[in-house]
């Protein structure tokens, strides 16, 4: 019987050490994934060819916001060419809900262009890659950026300025 026991402490130890092995093989694979995860690094939002002539040309970063209002179809004439500092906290709450395989998998909007209706374009990013889309319909992700940016940083930049909407 101690023989037995013996034996099977033996084993028991021998797939205790295994498990071990195979939980920090686990634990240094995603360290590794995480290490490879894309970080955005910037946002560029476009806007313009409406009636009005006026173009947008937004970059949003972890430190700056740039802001670019410019007017005028061929001789474009810039009206305003301002930066403002942006707060890491506001950077990581704007990142955070950025999905890039939602932002990807977006299709353009099958709508006809439309002299009155400005073209938008967001552009994202990373430490490996960009995306680039232009009037994306039915998208969680460009809704929520589109949404950002006019709700907070463009609205914000306007009042800033001191511009009519």
């Amino acid at each position: 019987m101690k023989k037995f026991f013996f034996i099977f402490v033996l084993y028991w130890l021998h797939s205790c050490n295994g498990t071990e092995k195979v939980n920090a093989d686990t634990i240094k694979t995603s360290i590794s994934e995480k290490q490879n995860t894309e970080k955005i690094e910037r946002v560029i939002y476009e806007s313009g060819g409406d009636k009005s002539g006026k173009n947008v040309h937004l970059v949003i970063t972890k430190d700056s916001i740039i802001y670019r209002l410019t007017e005028g179809v061929t001789d474009e004439k810039t009206i305003v060419n301002l930066s403002l500092n942006n707060n890491n906290k506001d950077w990581e709450a704007f990142i955070d809900k950025i999905d890039l395989e939602d932002f990807e998998k977006g299709k353009p909007s099958e709508e006809l262009i439309i002299e009155d209706i400005p073209i938008t374009k967001i552009i994202i990013k990373t430490n490996k890659k960009e995306y680039s889309k232009t009037d994306i319909q039915a998208n969680k992700t460009w809704d929520y950026i589109t949404k950002q940016i006019i709700d907070i940083k463009y609205s914000q930049l306007y009042n800033h300025l001191n511009l009519k909407k």
